[in-house]
């Protein structure tokens, strides 16, 4: 067999690049796993460098003597060739792709993903049998390098378009390739309705001859089409499951300045350099460059052999599971959870300075105008008035996050009481300003905290019920820890984290299987895991009785049920909703992900509410306004680990050698990840709308009523955006909006909520008794909540 060298990442990915210029179609190939093995073979990607870690050392050693401080650079391919230099070792490879395979058995949309339906634009992937193709290649010693194998991992999880799915291993941790040339490109129109070009973002804020001149367009990248290039890398590496969703992430925007594509940014190697031809004729080319990342210490390495001992995680220093309780709660304790972290160490969050509404300027989020009111320091929530003839009664509320910036030092406990607080205090301005209208502006929002998405939904609109409805994949690893944790179901609920023994392995095993997110969700006869009907379940068979969706089976639809009184006290009854169904739109650039899409999925099916889409690929049609990852809840592989070593913990029988759970409890994938403080992670439920319990959200499309494109004006800041999203929802969409995409409500208010989400027999039998987000006594607000916190994560912030 030869050697597998990575040029197109996993191949051909079974016929997509050849199906790139028609990027308005994708056809639908053979999955990736019955390609032949033979389409894994490709040129190299580089000429082949023995010595080339050994430079890279050598520059690295005299850039940090001269500038102590600075970034260390180097041409990107010679740090491609060290990469390549990287000796492969099949018994560690292998390992690591079966460790690997046990977390992503908990990937909820592997049957969707292996056998979409047709509302899918993408072609099918078989996840789990394209992961044995890639360890039968490993075990036969069939990679030119640990990079190629690391790598083609990482581009098959990246097939998946999903932002809660993602691994980077250990050898793709040091460098960062980019092209600065490329890096800024943007998409503009003349007047946001014609078809825009490409152009360089940086050229925009340099002043022009002719205000209303637009420079140079980009018609060629590397020879080929531009537009067909870019769109080319987005289907191979965007984390959203939507092309010109997947084309605004990789455009810098005043959402989302840090957009960039594949080209400009990578963990792997892209091209030696980049050459643009602009439609006036002028070419331009930059060499493509390496970043050294985290100052990794070169000291010592003169080959790849090095390379691998210093920076892979070699099986005879295998990290080995926790066989204290100590260390398991040093190493495995909750992260996803807004509770303590450790039983005996209980954290209360502080309370934040109450936002209020001043007559002078607060200080701004950067990108955005003055607001009439923002967070505390969150940096991703702010409240405005428009002004101008015809806008004067609107007002703006952009949310950029449901999570604190990442550069932001305010806690999510105090991020999300304050969210709730600013909410409050801007709908409050709102009322007495008397602004009849809200533009509600998630460009970019990749998700957060799910209690911040639910109290925005219930202070907008307090009368209107929730649904939510979500579903896990029932494996064998979680039919186990079920079981386990159904037997163990009264120490669970009852430990008291503040008088819990921290050198106890079964109180620390008790204590991360009551507070983190896999077997939280899994509980039965726990008032916190309800149904859809809004019931408890009265069994672990009701709880996880098989449901068959796609020839795969999954627990029954529940989700869990939380509190939000500790956000905000409320008057019990609630004020009424400042602004009617009618006068709001919701803005987004088709990235809204995670917790966002619960949030945006409420306001469009329980309200009929218009959204109106930006962006996208330079074409005219419609886009999708929700199209970031729909999943309802990202399991962390760390998350994963510490429920299998509890489980054991508490039930040593569970562990069988070589069987899933002892894998996950092993942890060989954390172990050798990029960051095994962040590993990577898995969607680990399913989300789906009222009228559908056949096929989760994220592989429905959900079309946007109206679609403008960026400007000039309208790249640089938000101002104008909101403007025309006034005038394209209420004032002329057939002026406003792009030709093809005005596109009408589909009302499912009045639809029954699909009887399959309740079963025939039982205690979730029958119509809902009333859905999560009625409002309790004494003014508590009651939600089925998939978890405290989930995100669309990007495992290292750059494009794949």
């Amino acid at each position: 067999m030869g050697r597998f060298r990575f040029a197109a990442l996993v191949g051909a990915t079974c016929g997509l690049l050849a199906a790139i210029d028609g990027v308005a179609a994708i056809p639908r190939p053979d999955t990736v796993s019955q390609i032949q093995v033979s389409s894994f073979v490709s040129a190299p990607t580089v000429a082949p460098n023995p010595t080339a870690c050994g430079v890279v050392a050598s520059l690295s050693a005299s850039q940090v003597q001269a500038n102590p401080t600075a970034l260390v650079t180097l041409p990107a391919t010679l740090a491609a060739q060290c990469l390549e230099s990287v000796p492969f070792k099949p018994e560690p490879a292998v390992k690591l792709v079966k460790s690997l395979k046990a977390f992503v058995q908990l990937q909820s949309t592997l049957a969707f993903l292996k056998d979409p339906p047709t509302s899918y634009p993408f072609p099918p992937v078989d996840i789990l049998e394209t992961l044995d193709l890639i360890a039968g290649i490993a075990a036969s010693g069939g990679y030119a390098s640990e990079y190629v194998f690391q790598a083609a991992i990482m581009q098959l999880l990246s097939l998946a378009h999903d932002g809660h799915l993602g691994y980077r291993g250990d050898v793709l941790k040091v460098f960062n390739f980019q092209n600065r040339l490329i890096e800024d490109l943007v998409t503009v129109s003349v007047d946001g309705v014609q078809v825009p070009k490409i152009y360089n973002f940086n050229n925009f804020t340099k002043p022009l001859n002719d205000s209303n001149a637009l420079p140079p367009a980009v018609v060629k990248i590397n020879g080929g089409d531009a537009a067909t290039r870019i769109n080319s890398q987005n289907l191979l590496s965007g984390r959203t499951q939507d092309q010109d969703a997947q084309w605004n992430g990789a455009m810098p925007s005043y959402a989302n300045p840090l957009g960039i594509t594949a080209l400009g940014r990578s963990f792997t190697f892209q091209a030696p350099s980049v050459t643009l031809i602009y439609d006036n004729g002028e070419v331009r080319t930059r060499d493509s460059i390496a970043i050294i990342q985290g100052r990794a210490d070169f000291t010592g390495i003169r080959t790849g052999q090095d390379f691998y001992d210093r920076f892979c995680t070699p099986e005879e220093v295998e990290e080995t599971p926790p066989s204290t309780a100590t260390s398991i709660i040093e190493r495995r304790t909750p992260a996803t959870s807004t509770t303590p972290t450790t039983p005996t160490t209980p954290t209360t969050p502080t309370t934040p300075t109450t936002p209020t509404v001043s007559a002078k300027p607060l200080p701004t989020i950067g990108g955005y105008p003055f607001p009439v009111i923002r967070d505390s320091g969150a940096d991703v929530t702010a409240g405005y008035f428009l002004n101008g003839t015809g806008y004067d009664d609107v007002a703006v509320l952009a949310i950029s996050g449901f999570l604190p910036a990442p550069r932001s030092t305010v806690s999510v406990e105090d991020y999300q009481f304050n969210f709730a607080q600013t909410i409050a205090s801007f709908l409050k301005a709102c009322k007495a300003a008397k602004k009849n209208k809200l533009v509600i502006d998630v460009s970019s929002n990749g998700g957060g905290s799910i209690e911040a998405a639910y109290d925005l939904f219930i202070q907008l609109f307090p009368d209107v019920p929730l649904f939510q409805a979500a579903n896990i994949r029932l494996t064998d690893t979680v039919r186990t820890m079920a079981t386990v944790a159904d037997t163990f179901r009264a120490q669970i609920q009852s430990l008291n984290p503040d008088t819990a023994d921290s050198n106890n392995a079964t109180d620390v095993a008790l204590f991360v299987l009551q507070r983190g997110p896999i077997v939280r969700n899994l509980m039965a006869r726990d008032s916190s895991v309800l149904g859809v009907n809004g019931r408890p379940f009265t069994s672990l068979e009701e709880r996880i009785a098989p449901v068959t969706l796609n020839n795969d089976t999954f627990t029954a639809y529940g989700d869990i049920h939380q509190n939000l009184t500790h956000l905000n006290a409320r008057p019990n009854p609630p004020p009424p909703a400042v602004f009617t169904p009618d006068n709001v739109v919701l803005l987004t650039d088709g990235t809204c992900g995670s917790a966002c899409t619960i949030f945006a999925y409420l306001l469009i099916e329980e309200l009929n509410i218009k959204t109106v889409t930006i962006g996208g690929r330079p074409q005219s049609g419609s886009m999708q306004s929700v199209a970031g990852v729909e999943g309802v809840q990202l399991f962390p592989f760390d998350a994963i680990s510490r429920a299998a070593d509890s489980i054991i913990t508490i039930s040593p029988e569970s562990n069988v050698t070589g069987s899933d759970l002892a894998l996950l409890s092993d942890g060989y994938a954390i172990a050798r990840a990029a960051d095994p403080n962040t590993p990577g992670g898995v969607n680990g439920k399913n989300g789906f709308s009222r009228v559908n319990a056949e096929t989760p959200l994220q592989f429905l499309n959900q079309p946007a009523n109206c679609r403008i494109f960026y400007t000039q004006e309208t790249v640089l800041g938000p101002a104008l955006v909101w403007k025309r999203a006034v005038d394209a929802n209420w004032k002329d969409p057939a002026k406003w909006c792009v030709a093809g995409s005005i596109q009408p409500v589909v009302d499912i208010t009045k639809q029954q909520t699909d009887p399959a989400f309740f079963p025939v027999n039982g205690s979730q039998s029958g119509p809902e008794e009333g859905l999560a987000g009625t409002l309790t006594g004494g003014g508590a607000w009651t939600v089925l909540m998939a978890g405290a916190v989930m995100v669309m994560v990007g495992f290292g912030g750059d494009l794949w």
